[in-house]
């Protein structure tokens, strides 16, 4: 009987720091996690707070080459679409890189 609850005992221990280290494991991953979202959301204030003055750039230098800028979702609300900030970007870059 003794040997069973000292096997009983031993099996809880490691349960035990099973389940501790499972914690520990749990709020290291939140830890990140959260940091992560933090990133993300300073990536996307970023472009939102260069969005505009950006898109105003780039209309102007499509301008410069006879290039109509192309029509962005809610440019009245000053928004834009990251899909088409990254157009134009390679837009310009492809511009810069043929020697225009």
């Amino acid at each position: 009987m003794r040997i069973r609850a000292e096997t009983s005992i031993k099996q809880l221990d490691e349960a035990r720091e099973k389940t501790t280290a499972a914690e520990e494991a749990a709020k290291t991953a939140e830890e990140g996690r959260r940091k992560a979202q933090e990133l993300v959301t300073a990536f996307r204030q970023a472009v939102v707070n260069e969005a505009t003055p950006l898109q105003s750039e780039v209309h102007r230098l499509l301008e410069c080459f006879g290039i109509e800028a192309p029509s962005l979702a809610g440019e009245e609300a000053n928004s834009v679409e990251l899909i088409e900030l990254f157009r134009w970007l390679r837009c310009c870059v492809a511009m810069t890189d043929c020697g225009s």
